[in-house]
């Protein structure tokens, strides 16, 4: 019994230590953020190039007028890698004229690295909650018209459409 007893307590400590262990390192130590080695490998070869990005300047809150995220994440890039970027702000669907870039597109690029997946934003006069997407049947909802087919094949068709050639009329009908 004495023996069965003192297993239980050393299984129990050693079941103990790896799981606090395993938390330590998920929690505080792991990093799925960092650079891999060849990553800085690269970084350490490019330090004194200076790389050209073309970066769209016309899509609000990721770029307009040499502000925005896209901005932000060259400007904290080069502070925590010590590399030069020449940010050339383009239009949407301007060609690229270097190899980096950011590029606007509704289909998937199968080599391409995508750095955000766009979700539509509803914006109202009022300020409102919606916390479900449910809560906004029977809604008016205002958008682009080249936007109108992709949103009535995913959404609810009881919801008012009410449609607007470009960015400017839309946002100008919520005054």
């Amino acid at each position: 019994m004495k023996k069965l007893n003192k297993l239980i307590i050393i299984i129990s400590a050693v079941v103990f230590t790896i799981s606090l262990g395993l938390f330590i390192y998920f929690a505080y130590i792991f990093d799925e953020t960092a650079f891999s080695v060849s990553e800085m490998e690269w970084i350490d070869q490019n330090r004194g190039t200076l790389i050209q990005v073309d970066i769209p300047n016309n899509i609000n809150v990721f770029g307009y007028n040499g502000t925005g995220v896209f901005f932000d994440f060259f400007e904290r890039l080069e502070d925590y890698t010590e590399l030069r970027f020449h940010l050339n702000a383009t239009l949407i669907d301007s060609p690229s004229s270097h190899h980096i870039g950011f590029i606007i597109t509704e289909y998937f690029i199968p080599d391409a690295l995508k750095i955000y997946q766009d979700h539509f934003v509803l914006i109202a006069k009022e300020h409102e909650i919606i916390p479900y997407y449910h809560n906004i049947a029977g809604s008016t909802i205002g958008l682009l018209s080249n936007n109108l087919e992709r949103i009535q094949t995913n959404h609810n068709p009881n919801m008012n459409y009410v449609q607007f050639t470009n960015r400017v009329e839309l946002i100008t009908a919520l005054y």
